[in-house]
């Protein structure tokens, strides 16, 4: 029996609420939480101060970083979707769960906590463990690819989905054309214009998740279902990774599907730069003045169908250093914004007409008893509203 395997059976049976979160090599699954804490609107990164206890797990929008960088709202701009209530969606959600478990890629899954939260994931791994050696027809044959195998045909396949957009062809280049003449003024050296694509077809957070783990598994690889949102990412990259007083981000800059290209490209290597530069400036702002380094530059990293250059920044926060701190020194991240970040997030606020919400925010874990955290970019995500 694979740890795949198992871990599609234990998401089969998963209650709601419950998070499923890939971390440096294991899958960390948690149900059935004792607390929720849940903000919206101004001074949302105030709840990470909340979190003195247990473990949590959640997400924080791209608007929470609004609390950081002074940005003048655009009263156009709605929440990313359809007729989109502005009291609708939370900025800060997490979740603490008494027990949770780990499914390293090498060994046996271990339940961690105790009492019955501990005894009810037992259950669950026991249960989900008989289901996945009895059952040999891969997970994703049950719940997106048809029976014949056929993965084109299946509902998942993008063509078969009605997609409509934030921003029409037209509106988008013409965007593009306003931020070429912010550039060419000096107002700015990099803005990132996203648009929203969103649907009313029926389709299954979790087969997504579940063609996601089979087709392409990523290093923050995450299912979450919390506060009637459920969350699927795929995101490759670290925003924070902190124990104690030890801090990491690991800004990706640079993408292609051929390596050689990829390395031998000016204008990625000079992104990762620009990217990086603004990376130590953030950690440096809650570090011990010469503790910030950047022990890999420009490194190559295979994921599916594509390669990355993803750079590393370190530090050691000063004494006092709160998470929410660190948290605000890094956040929005850098890569999904431009530089300078505070004017190109007005940029971002006037010209795309959708909020970002999840995306481009953060979804991850942390351990308050431990001093610990893990945070991804909520880049490659998708994000679905009951009703």
């Amino acid at each position: 029996m694979s740890r795949t395997a198992l871990l599609h059976e234990l998401v089969a049976l998963l209650p709601q609420p419950s998070v499923v979160l890939r971390d440096r090599g294991r899958w960390i699954v948690a149900a059935n939480p004792d607390r929720l804490v849940i903000r919206r609107g101004p001074d949302s990164l105030d709840v990470i101060d909340e979190l003195t206890s247990g473990w949590w797990a959640g997400w924080l929008t791209y608007e929470a970083g609004h609390d950081v960088e002074p940005v003048v709202a655009n009263p156009a701009r709605r929440r990313p979707w359809p007729g989109g209530d502005e009291t609708e969606e939370a900025d800060a959600v997490w979740a603490r769960f008494p027990s949770r478990v780990e499914l390293p890629d090498d060994g046996e899954p271990v339940v961690l906590g105790d009492g019955q939260s501990a005894a009810y994931h037992a259950e669950l791994i026991a249960e989900a463990a008989g289901r996945a050696s009895r059952d040999t027809a891969p997970w994703r044959r049950r719940s997106a690819t048809p029976p014949d195998g056929d993965h084109d045909a299946g509902p998942l396949n993008p063509s078969n989905i009605t997609w409509r957009s934030s921003l029409s062809e037209v509106d988008y280049g013409l965007n593009i054309r306003r931020i070429l003449e912010y550039i060419r003024a000096g107002t700015c050296y990099q803005t990132n214009l996203t648009r929203t694509l969103w649907t009313t077809d029926d389709i299954d957070p979790a087969a997504i998740f579940h063609e996601l783990l089979d087709h392409h598994p990523a290093q923050y690889g995450s299912l979450i279902r919390l506060d009637g949102t459920t969350i699927v990412s795929g995101s490759p990259e670290q925003l924070v990774r902190q124990f104690g007083r030890w801090v990491q981000t690991r800004p990706i800059k640079g993408t292609d599907s051929d390596p050689q290209r990829l390395m031998s490209s000016t204008k990625d290597h000079a992104e990762n730069v620009m990217i990086v530069d603004m990376a130590r400036n953030d950690l440096g702002r809650v570090s011990e003045y010469g503790t910030v380094r950047v022990p890999s530059l420009f490194a190559l990293e295979p994921h599916p169908g594509l390669f990355h250059l993803v750079s590393t920044v370190v530090g050691e926060t000063s004494p006092g250093t709160s998470r929410s701190d660190v948290i605000r020194a890094l956040f929005p991240a850098a890569s999904i914004t431009g530089a300078p970040k505070p004017r190109v997030m007005q940029i971002i606020e006037d010209l795309e007409p959708w909020k970002r919400g999840v995306y481009c925010g953060s979804v991850g874990w942390i351990d308050a008893d431990h001093d610990s955290m893990d945070l991804s970019v909520a880049i490659r995500t998708f994000v679905e509203r009951d009703g």
